[in-house]
């Protein structure tokens, strides 16, 4: 459904984003993309989105308005556990979800 292949996005002389291998998502995935800031998370968001120039190739068949995108500087009021945004974001519950359960530790979260 989208297949990003050997993508760069500069910035002047300054790289932003570096693909060199194949990264592809099908029909129905969702993708998280976890990194330090500066790392290239929402440079690759919106390569993909089609919003930043960038040399290489990216296939898809999708629309960008197709794609929904949920971006950390998006708000929920204090009461709402960091394990709803989980679950409402995968549209999983955490305790039927091994493979989840096993990553969430490395996450260093409170209260999940």
């Amino acid at each position: 459904m989208v297949t990003v292949n050997q993508v760069k996005v500069s910035y002047g002389n300054q790289v932003a984003l570096s693909i060199n291998n194949p990264i592809s998502f099908k029909a129905g995935d969702r993708i998280g993309i976890i990194g330090s800031n500066g790392a290239g998370k929402s440079t690759f968001v919106k390569t993909i989105l089609g919003l930043t120039n960038y040399q290489g190739n990216i296939t898809t068949e999708l629309q960008p308005e197709e794609m929904a995108v949920h971006m950390q500087y998006n708000n929920y009021a204090n009461t709402m556990a960091v394990k709803h945004i989980i679950e409402a974001v995968l549209y999983t519950r955490i305790k039927k979800n091994k493979l989840l359960k096993d990553l969430i530790p490395s996450l260093i979260l409170k209260s999940v």
